[in-house]
């Protein structure tokens, strides 16, 4: 067992004041005990220490050589530790370094994670970005704990998970600005070749799923896991496809890319954020989650 699982550490703060009074009735009062209290655990001092400490001398209390010695060090473990229970945290991304794992689809990068590190690349911030995509293994490390957030729709009802609602979307068309239609018809959208990204890399969305209670369908000639990818395939096309308005309307200010509106109505979304309950008082996550929720009207 180590020596300090023997020690009431009290018994430190009492000789830290004890230095300072030189008098164990001083002392006493000033840690809120009697006198009788304060000199038997000065006499359990001496026993775990092998030392007197102090002597009585015609000047009062005279700490030993060993107290006298320890004086220094003592004061700044006294105060260390007095800063570390007392000191609220803070975190300030220009000073303090971290790095936030969140797990993410590449729409949920694109809209809210990626406009945070603009914001911040260039203004000296030393916090660092570790993305990850989203998978049944990221949900159940957030449910562990082990990653910061997750921006994502939510899932279950795991305990200590908070989820936060930070914007809704709904659902546009985007075409090549040069070859694809200025406006869709209902008609002229059923007609066209559409590209679906599936993230999951499964068949239909919720496209697909309206139009097939309406006993209509559409042909999805290319079938893709990535939104990002969208720019490159939809250029030089007549193709259509149908995605977010946040990450369709990012796309079309890059790229020579037309947003439309969708001619079916497929209702909107909500994004959310994702957190565990054991990084509620740290001032980085509380950072990072007013970062997230300040940029989910951009």
């Amino acid at each position: 067992m180590s020596p300090l699982a023997a020690l009431d550490l009290n018994l430190l703060l009492l000789l830290h004041v004890l230095l300072e009074e030189g008098s164990v009735t001083a002392a006493a009062a000033r840690v809120g005990v009697t006198q009788s209290a304060a000199s038997r655990s000065l006499a359990r001092l001496r026993a775990v220490l092998g030392d007197e400490l102090f002597v009585r001398t015609a000047r009062g209390m005279q700490p030993t050589v060993r107290a006298e010695a320890m004086r220094r060090p003592l004061a700044d473990i006294i105060a260390s530790i007095d800063a570390l229970v007392h000191a609220p945290p803070t975190f300030d991304p220009a000073v303090d370094p971290y790095t936030f794992r969140i797990a993410t689809a590449d729409y949920g990068y694109a809209v809210a994670v990626e406009p945070l590190f603009h914001r911040l690349e260039g203004l000296g911030a030393r916090v660092d970005f570790d993305v990850r995509p989203l998978s049944d293994h990221e949900y159940r490390e957030l449910a562990a704990g082990s990653i910061d957030a997750l921006v994502g729709l939510a899932s279950g009802q795991a305990a200590a998970v908070v989820w936060q609602d930070l914007f809704t979307d709904d659902f546009c068309c985007l075409v090549d600005a040069q070859r694809g239609p200025r406006r869709l018809t209902r008609k002229r959208y059923l007609a066209a070749n559409h590209i679906l990204v599936a993230p999951l890399g499964l068949p239909g969305g919720v496209v697909d799923d309206v139009l097939a209670a309406q006993g209509e369908a559409r042909r999805v000639m290319l079938r893709m896991p990535t939104f990002l990818a969208v720019p490159s395939a939809l250029q030089g096309t007549e193709a259509i496809v149908t995605l977010p308005r946040r990450i369709a309307e990012a796309f079309a200010a890059r790229w020579s890319l037309r947003v439309l509106s969708l001619p079916i109505e497929v209702g909107t979304f909500t994004m959310q954020l994702g957190w565990h309950e054991i990084h509620r008082a740290s001032p980085a996550h509380r950072w990072l989650r007013e970062q997230l929720r300040a940029g989910r009207s951009g």
